[in-house]
């Protein structure tokens, strides 16, 4: 029965600095290194430091020039397929970040947080 959490909304698992909750105990660990200075995992070609390995592994792309995620709609490609999906909301003006102090829409989340700084 470990598997039936993941499809429920159950996140009982919360971070003691941001209030952030997670499903899983080990995804809440991986959660708290972004709070911490420590960055261990560095880029051998740029040297740039990253708290996570998998942030490191997602950033090398970036060295190779490869930009397999191209939009459909102006050509433009991407490293990361995150980054076509937010780029794609440019063309649509979607907005499924809202603040909930003004009703703004926004159509990245890091503009959301950016706007209510």
């Amino acid at each position: 029965m470990r598997h039936l959490p993941t499809h429920t909304d159950e996140r009982k698992f919360q971070c003691n600095t941001c209030g952030k909750a997670f499903r899983q105990m080990s995804t809440l660990s991986q959660h708290r290194a972004i709070h911490s200075l420590e960055r261990p995992f560095v880029c051998e070609v740029c040297q740039k430091t990253f708290n996570r390995v998998s942030t490191l592994i997602s950033h090398r792309k970036t060295h190779t020039g490869i930009k397999p995620h191209q939009c459909h709609l102006c050509n433009k490609a991407f490293h990361q397929k995150g980054n076509l999906r937010n780029h794609i909301f440019t063309h649509t003006n979607e907005r499924l970040y809202k603040c909930d102090e003004c009703g703004k829409g926004f159509n990245q989340m890091s503009n959301l947080m950016c706007h209510k700084l």
